[in-house]
């Protein structure tokens, strides 16, 4: 888990929590403990968590991999809607492109380190 300190337009912080497991022949990645959707332009589309779920996974499994659509097949991204991590319109979102998603990826890295 890891915060957003703010959302720019209040001081609370917002969760960015995250569930990495091995289910059969794939890796669930699950955002579904995170933060709902903030008022401020921190959200992330879904498009922006599945990235970062995927530069995440890329930046700790082996270099060698082709990045093609095989090396994503297997991971699963579960985000439901309305939350910080797949934001529901009119909410702002643009800030989940440069701000959240590197603290997403981030956050799987961590999430897939030695306990």
């Amino acid at each position: 888990e890891d915060y957003m300190d703010n959302d720019g337009l209040s001081n609370e912080r917002a969760a960015i929590n995250v569930a990495a497991f091995v289910q059969g022949d794939e890796i669930v990645v699950d955002f579904s403990a995170s933060s709902a959707q903030t008022r401020g332009p921190i959200n992330a589309t879904l498009g922006v968590s599945y990235s970062a779920a995927y530069n995440g996974m890329l930046h700790v499994t082996d270099e060698s991999i082709p990045t093609n659509s095989g090396c994503f097949r297997p991971i699963r991204v579960v985000s439901p809607p309305g939350t910080l991590l797949n934001v529901d319109y009119p909410a702002p979102e643009v800030g989940g492109n440069t701000e959240t998603h590197p603290r997403i990826a981030g956050t799987v890295m961590g999430a897939l380190a030695p306990g």
